[in-house]
């Protein structure tokens, strides 16, 4: 017999003692009575007290002690006992009394199934029929047991059919309800998640995205590998770890390197489904271990980022190798991979508006908006760090000369050439270049004093009249040469304004002195 409430015992059994204590009175209640009928008062107490003690019993176990099936059982054949007990009690045995089993019927109904309800039923016959014999009384097989015995085998099959029936309704609506709560736990999830991989700055999409992956879905790592354009080379990697998962030692020491396979990137690409993989073995080291002996397998979920025009990369996740993964997982993974392909283009569609706004439309290079803003930015870092910045500002030498000579349209390209060779020759000292406007351009070279920036500068000019000569002798045109001037902050200026006009003091210092020179600012000593 096979318990199929679903509820819990203990709470049936609550409702069933309360029940038992509602039968006990009302056989107290029929005593009085009992001269209208033959009944045998002192044995109806006898049972009624019995009942009492037997229900204290029971009381004690359920509120005190843990009440598990076989008591269930165990109670279910006492109560057809004792209720055999006091129909005995009726000397004339009137079959109209047999309906009481209905009690003991009720309670099976409510704790077990159909088959367990019907066997209780055949027991109530049975105890029936034993009253009858132990009696000693004639009576007639028809009407006085067979009749009540079919009543009460039709009233547990009926109870029986109908309280699998309410347990059936029961179990869909709550299997129902579950699919609900799911349903809106996954919407609630990709919520969070497309809430918190929408962000237009690129890295910050990327971190978001394996850091949903640990602390919203619940792996214990992810890896985010993203592929180089129009290739299926990986270019880059994020990592994360659910550091709060309580594990033997260190989560990173016990599981196996999170790495991926260049042929299993390149297949990953081609893929456009979630699916799993057992994780690599890491190479038992020398006496770690016999031959024989065989290490935790783990496993890896790998996502596929497919973009609309070519693949992205891929997601890795790894979860425990006895936790089987669900449908539902592999479809929540499919949410945030959808998610994850949308930010991560809307990320790198936003940077290259974003450049696009802040470059210069000739030269290609930071236009002037940009370098005020970068230099204020580098200025209010520097303070902080206690940090020097150099600022750079440079001319072309002799340009309208060059402008009136060969043209506007070879004076752009001399200008384009002028930015090229800025933008390359700074970008080992993370210097950046800008057009301030005409013929004009400038360099912020953050953490540098003036004597580094003076060597940036004599880079600068060579650099420049190299690859002007290189670039320009093809539309046969003379190579160009700059003249720089250079102020630094703190010691030369404390704000960014100030700082742009010390270095264009020192800029025009340089251009008295010729063509290809460079100047260093120099206060004016004040005069008397």
């Amino acid at each position: 017999m096979k318990l199929i409430s679903y509820k819990g015992i203990s709470e049936i059994e609550k409702d069933i003692f309360l029940l038992r204590w509602v039968a006990i009175i009302g056989g107290t209640l029929l005593i009085p009575i009992a001269d209208k009928v033959q009944m045998n008062s002192d044995l109806a107490w006898a049972v009624i007290l019995v009942g009492v003690l037997y229900n204290v019993l029971v009381g004690y176990i359920l509120f005190r002690r843990s009440y598990g099936v076989h008591v269930s059982y165990a109670t279910s054949v006492i109560d057809a006992l004792l209720l055999s007990m006091y129909i005995s009690t009726y000397g004339n045995l009137m079959s109209e009394y047999a309906p009481i089993y209905l009690f003991s019927l009720l309670t099976v109904a409510m704790r077990f199934g159909f088959l367990e309800t019907v066997f209780i039923g055949l027991v109530d016959c049975l105890l029936y029929g034993a009253v009858l014999l132990i009696s000693g009384q004639s009576f007639s097989l028809a009407s006085q047991f067979l009749a009540p015995c079919a009543l009460v085998l039709l009233a547990a099959i009926l109870l029986g059919y109908f309280t699998h029936q309410v347990r059936r309704w029961q179990s869909e609506k709550e299997l129902e309800e579950k699919r609900l709560e799911r349903k809106v736990s996954d919407l609630s999830i990709l919520q969070e998640v497309s809430n918190a991989v929408h962000n237009l700055k690129s890295g910050d999409v990327l971190c978001n995205i394996v850091d949903v992956s640990t602390r919203v879905l619940g792996f214990n790592r992810a890896a985010l590998f993203l592929a180089k354009p129009e290739s299926q080379e990986m270019e880059e990697s994020f990592f994360n770890i659910r550091s709060s998962r309580p594990l033997h030692g260190s989560l990173e020491t016990s599981l196996p390197p999170f790495q991926l396979a260049e042929e299993m990137f390149a297949t990953a690409l081609k893929r456009t489904r979630p699916f799993t993989v057992t994780a690599p073995q890491e190479p038992q080291k020398q006496g770690e271990g016999s031959p024989l002996e065989t290490r935790e397998q783990h496993h890896w979920i790998i996502v596929p980022l497919q973009g609309n025009e070519e693949p992205i990369g891929v997601l890795v996740v790894d979860y425990e190798h006895n936790e089987p993964i669900e449908e539902s997982d592999l479809e929540m993974l499919s949410g945030l991979a959808s998610s994850a392909v949308l930010a991560i283009e809307n990320s790198r569609l936003h940077a290259r508006v974003q450049r696009i706004a802040n470059l210069d439309s000739l030269t290609n290079i930071f236009n002037h908006r940009y370098f005020q803003e970068s230099l204020r930015q580098k200025l209010s870092s520097a303070k902080e760090l206690d940090q020097s910045v150099s600022l750079l500002m440079i001319d072309v030498d002799k340009f309208k000369s060059f402008n009136d000579t060969y043209g506007h349209r070879q004076g752009d390209l001399g200008l384009k050439s002028v930015a090229q060779a800025l933008e390359a020759s700074v970008r080992q000292w993370d210097g950046l270049a800008a057009r301030y406007g005409g013929d004009e351009f400038v360099v912020i070279l953050p953490k540098a004093d003036s004597e580094m920036a003076a060597q940036v500068g004599l880079e600068i000019r060579r650099w420049v009249a190299s690859h002007t000569e290189a670039e320009l002798s093809k539309h046969r045109l003379p190579g160009l040469t700059v003249s720089i001037g250079i102020a630094t902050f703190p010691i030369h200026a404390a704000e960014a304004i100030t700082l742009i006009d010390t270095a264009d003091q020192a800029y025009y210092a340089a251009k008295r002195k010729g063509k290809n020179q460079m100047s260093i600012f120099e206060p004016v000593p004040l005069k008397n």
